[in-house]
């Protein structure tokens, strides 16, 4: 039994997310029960399947919403007060928040706490801390006041999705792919589909690159390794490289004149900062700088040269989409970016044509830029993940490309 909750609509005292039971083949089975302080507040049943999330094993990924009969706060979901359950055919499980929908709870935890209008909401923290005293704390925590204290190596989150690693990396070891096992050699290829898989992405960059080309676009593909391939001297078990299907793609895809492989990038790393953020899943801003000085090689040759001028002078501190997983503590992450200083000759013409963000998730997001003080006279489209990200923060590669390009999206 699997899942996770995805959303939460507190007005209308609504709960999103969804679930997978894997010890059932009728969707029937299966029941979402929301408790707060033990009590039952609401429960219903998935209503339908998520196409997104077909795993090889089975097909009963069921979304789930569930209306609440009282209503709630993001501060019960943080602290414990409420919980969601899903009930299969012959197990349970208590779903935790994504990484997205545990950022929106602190940010509108640590909101409400610091405006007086809603303090009266949160009656339990109220009596115990300030909003003025929270405000100091978050302010003290990212101007770098914080302590050190050291947990053992492969200690698990408490939804069981990911573990501390050496040098206080976190590392995401399961979610909804279970990450760990596409590291195995047996999984990966069981019944012999190891082949079959690598040879269908060897077809779905060739029909990229013929499909752009077509249209007088030139194309590349590239492939970011996840955070235990590209870190794992610091992963919390050992990984002897990337995962299986990974290592015999890339490996396929070397002939191929689009693709641009940054497995090496990471393994000879001798940057002042690691190239992930510490209590993330994702790139820091030494790793995204370092990418987009990859691509740019390739797409025009003044890019590199301009990215390694760009000089990471400035530490800053934060939490990182892994950080409360760990039993609600606040784990925050030393990390270096640049100084805006450096980049507004090159980013004073600098405007956002587009600005598209789903409702829910970020699948479908769009994003466009165009820059008339731009190093590279280029328009580039870009396919990504978040890795690619919206652009808002020097740990996105599209933070760098907005400045880089005349026009990206």
């Amino acid at each position: 039994m699997r899942g996770y909750i995805e959303s939460f609509d507190f007005k209308r005292r609504v709960i999103h997310g969804w679930a997978l039971d894997d010890t059932s083949s009728v969707n029937g089975d299966t029941e979402v029960v929301v408790r707060r302080d033990g009590i039952s507040i609401g429960s219903g049943r998935p209503h339908g399947t998520r196409g997104d999330l077909k795993k090889v094993t089975t097909a009963q990924d069921l979304v789930y919403s569930v209306s609440c009969r009282t209503a709630f706060t993001p501060l019960d979901v943080i602290s414990g007060r409420l919980e969601v359950h899903v009930l299969g055919h012959a197990c349970q499980a208590t779903l935790a928040p994504t990484a997205g929908a545990s950022l929106m709870l602190r940010r509108l935890v640590v909101q409400a706490l610091m405006d007086t209008d809603l303090l009266g909401t949160f009656q339990p923290v109220r009596s115990l801390l300030s909003g003025g005293e929270i405000s100091h704390a978050v302010d003290d925590a990212r101007a770098g006041i914080l302590s050190p204290v050291l947990l053992p190596v492969g200690l698990e989150s408490r939804d069981k999705s990911a573990r501390i690693g050496h040098s206080g990396h976190l590392f995401l070891t399961a979610g909804t792919n279970d990450l760990l096992q596409q590291y195995d050699a047996h999984f990966a290829n069981v019944e012999g589909r190891l082949n079959s898989r690598v040879a269908q992405w060897k077809e779905l960059v060739a029909t990229r690159r013929h499909e752009a080309e077509s249209r007088g676009i030139t194309f590349y593909q590239t492939i970011i390794p996840e955070k235990l391939t590209a870190l794992r001297q610091y992963a919390p078990i050992k990984i002897d490289g990337p995962t299986p299907l990974y290592a015999a793609l890339d490996k396929e895809l070397q002939s191929d004149s689009s693709y641009v492989s940054s497995l090496r990038l990471f393994d000879s790393w001798e940057e002042d900062d690691d190239p992930f953020l510490a209590a993330d899943s994702h790139l820091s801003a030494a790793g995204a700088k370092a990418m987009i000085a990859l691509l740019g090689r390739r797409i025009d040759p003044k890019v590199e040269k301009f990215v390694k001028g760009i000089a990471l002078d400035t530490a800053r501190y934060d939490m990182g989409d892994l950080s409360r997983r760990f039993y609600n503590l606040p784990i925050y992450c030393k990390f270096l970016e640049p100084s805006e200083l450096q980049l507004r000759p090159f980013n004073k013409d600098l405007q956002q044509t587009k600005n598209f963000e789903p409702s829910r998730g970020h699948i479908g997001s769009w994003f466009a830029w165009r820059n008339e003080t731009s190093p590279s006279p280029l328009r580039v489209t870009v396919f990504g993940n978040s890795f690619f990200g919206s652009g808002k923060i020097p740990r996105e590669i599209a933070w760098w490309a907005k400045v880089i390009f005349w026009q990206i999206a």
